[in-house]
């Protein structure tokens, strides 16, 4: 028989920062010890590192069977891991059955396989991903900004995954964000694929009062407005889009100093305030946590004194123009495209099947998905 075809070049391992782990998550419950050269499941040889997180250690594996390269990703044993791990498959399983059904790419990263390996520190659930490129957030290490056309094409494919998942299968993934974008194509950078749907969940069965990694958390997040919605996933694209724009994070919460006394999510709600104007009283008045940060009336937050744009001025658009030096013409119409998707109330935010028809999107020429 004719031999298959070759593995594309496996990604490089990740920066050394990224290589370790904390050891102390090596204890029962935590991390599997890994070394090269491993076999797991007969037939996966561990060749090097792709990552690591808090749920799981992630890993290069040739494929003994079939000469390919995969993706190996070990959970950590604890129960919520294990937990956690088992509803991603679930997740995974069903978004690959509906693709199938409807003929059509879901752009999220395929499940190959799963099983369980028994180690020192517990039972670990493993599964076993198609092999992609790199992520977007070593592309905006390496390059800083991407070209308008590469971003174009990673939106609107990003989108018609998103519009897919929250349509058809009726999951949030609730952690998009650089990392978990992963190249599935080759250069210029346009078809990706999303990956890491460890905290994804049906929508109503979540359980997680807390989303998203910070930079990409939504309003609503913010506020603790549960129960969440697509509307959530749609927010962090926008954050994404402005970073893979600018090469510099959207929003960038900092932490107080010793004896401020403001919060991080205060921090993150001005520089909100500051870019889309004063948080609607609406959400502020339904907010279980705005005591902490609005004062009574709820009009200016409690601890940071921050002036929303003036009327008619867009500081999206302004900060485009005036930092990262957009033509003006370029910097509102890639305004208009963010402001649909960052609106503060989740029921006005653009859906991701009808941001895909947003005139900036629409301009890009070949988005071939």
């Amino acid at each position: 028989p004719a031999p298959p075809p070759a593995s594309p070049p496996s990604p490089p391992p990740p920066p050394g920062d990224e290589e370790a782990e904390p050891a102390e998550d090596y204890a029962p419950g935590g991390y599997h010890p890994v070394a090269l050269g491993d076999v797991y499941d007969e037939r996966y040889e561990v060749q090097h590192k792709l990552g690591w997180g808090v749920y799981s250690t992630v890993w290069c594996c040739r494929d003994r069977r079939s000469r390919r390269r995969v993706a190996l990703k070990i959970q950590k044993a604890a129960p919520e891991y294990t937990a956690s791990a088992v509803t991603e498959i679930e997740i995974l399983t069903h978004i690959r059955r509906r693709a199938r059904e409807a003929r059509r790419a879901s752009h999220v990263v395929e499940l190959l396989e799963h099983f369980y390996v028994a180690g020192p520190h517990g039972n670990h659930v493993c599964m076993v991903f198609e092999l992609l490129g790199r992520t977007l957030l070593h592309e905006i290490q390496d390059r800083g900004a991407l070209e308008v056309s590469e971003t174009k094409r990673c939106a609107a494919c990003l989108l018609e995954c998103l519009a897919f998942v929250h349509d058809e299968v009726g999951v949030l993934h609730t952690d998009v964000k650089p990392e978990n974008v992963l190249l599935a194509g080759p250069a210029p950078v346009g078809r990706v694929k999303l990956v890491d749907l460890g905290t994804a969940f049906y929508v109503g069965r979540q359980g997680a009062r807390d989303i998203q990694t910070r930079e990409y958390r939504c309003p609503e997040g913010v506020l603790g407005l549960w129960p969440f919605g697509p509307a959530a996933d749609v927010w962090s694209v926008g954050c994404l889009v402005f970073e893979l724009l600018t090469g510099e994070t959207l929003f960038d919460p900092q932490s107080p100093r010793p004896g401020e006394p403001f919060s991080k999510d205060e921090s993150h709600l001005a520089q909100a305030v500051e870019l889309l104007g004063p948080v609607p009283a609406e959400l502020v008045r339904r907010s279980p946590r705005a005591a902490r940060w609005f004062r009574g009336d709820g009009s200016a937050l409690r601890n940071i004194a921050i002036a929303p744009p003036p009327p008619g001025v867009d500081a999206i658009a302004r900060v485009l123009e005036e930092n990262f030096a957009f033509a003006r013409r370029d910097a509102r119409d890639a305004a208009d495209f963010l402001r649909a998707l960052l609106r503060y109330e989740p029921d006005a935010r653009v859906s991701a099947r009808r941001a895909l028809d947003l005139p900036w999107l629409a301009d890009g020429g070949d988005l071939v998905l």
